[in-house]
């Protein structure tokens, strides 16, 4: 990876810094209850480039908004906590 060759985050991670651009852009618009799940084939109307973002958390927040994304996590900490817990 050399920014002299003209390659740029965007080329190194195969387009998907415009993808995370614009799923934070999407969030910002429905921030409580997201856009539902897979939004992002009908939201990409050209249908170009990643159909997600293949990033975890962006991911939770545009599909499911604040509310389901921390419930979710919240859910996931406690069940990690409780795996912790009983591991010798």
């Amino acid at each position: 990876f050399r920014t002299s060759d003209g390659w740029g985050a965007n080329q190194f991670t195969s387009g998907r810094m415009d993808i995370w651009l614009q799923t934070i852009g999407w969030i910002s618009e429905r921030p409580l209850l997201g856009w539902g799940e897979s939004a992002t084939l009908w939201l990409l109307k050209d249908g170009a480039g990643h159909q997600q973002p293949h990033n975890a958390l962006l991911q939770m927040l545009q599909s499911w908004g604040v509310v389901a994304t921390a419930a979710a996590l919240f859910l996931a900490a406690r069940a990690a906590a409780r795996i912790l817990v009983a591991l010798p």
